[in-house]
């Protein structure tokens, strides 16, 4: 037995060796005056376990939002939105939490992962993801509409990857170790760090994501969990 309680999500290492456990904690007291129906009622409390020793490794005052749990390809951390208890979703962030428990916040530069008067609830949650070892973020600028996916580099103001497109999509087609691959604008486009946007399919064809999405899977499957690729000299030999 690894875990036992009332779990929300579990998302396992890609090597195996260990699972995000997200609990429901605390009960959270009702806002009279912002009363949402699919509103978080409870904490979330995350857990690190591994799963051969059976050593745990918990966050016991971080409130972690449902369906982003999302574990580096090193299997070395998880990237989560969190916030302090007391705070409202929005006032929360993007962290990195690591193996051994240590937590580390992104600057955001005034982006807002949240649309206008919305919230995290049962139904909707941020989106992120890894370019390697750099979280990735959808989030719109301040008092603005559109989304991009924007780079949180240490040291830097977040970059869109989308910027040039014209209209950003709202997912990720696949992550692959240094490059992101998605759908957009009629083409399938790749996106790197430094080197920015690709276009990978012919000019001459469109492109539309048909990626298969099963109404069984989990919410954060569907929404916010990018198929990871290995070989993306397949994929660009085959764009169509």
């Amino acid at each position: 037995i690894l875990a036992q309680g009332e779990i929300l999500d579990i998302a396992v290492s890609p090597d195996g060796r260990r699972v995000a456990v997200l609990e429901a904690g605390e009960a959270i007291a009702a806002d009279p005056d912002h009363v949402r129906a699919h509103g978080m009622r409870r904490r979330s409390r995350l857990k690190l376990v591994d799963a051969e020793t059976g050593a745990i490794t918990a966050s016991p005052t971080t409130d972690v939002a449902l369906h982003l749990l999302r574990w580096s390809g090193r299997s070395d951390a998880v990237l989560v939105w969190a916030r302090a208890d007391g705070e409202a979703w929005r006032e929360g962030g993007l962290r990195r939490i690591d193996i051994s428990g240590v937590e580390t916040s992104f600057d955001q530069g005034g982006l807002s992962a949240l649309i206008e008067g919305g919230d995290v609830d049962e139904l909707r949650g941020v989106q992120a993801d890894w370019l390697a070892e750099v979280p990735v973020l959808r989030a719109r600028k301040a008092g603005g509409q559109r989304f991009d996916w924007y780079a949180l580099v240490a040291g830097r103001a977040p970059r869109a990857l989308t910027a040039a497109l014209e209209t950003p999509p709202d997912r990720l087609a696949a992550v692959m170790d240094g490059s992101l691959l998605m759908f957009a604008d009629g083409a399938l486009w790749k996106a790197e760090l430094e080197a920015g946007l690709t276009r990978l399919s012919p000019p001459d064809v469109r492109l539309a994501d048909g990626g298969h999405i099963d109404g069984m899977q989990a919410l954060r499957l569907r929404i916010a969990q990018a198929r990871v690729e290995e070989e993306p000299s397949a994929l660009e030999e085959q764009p169509a």
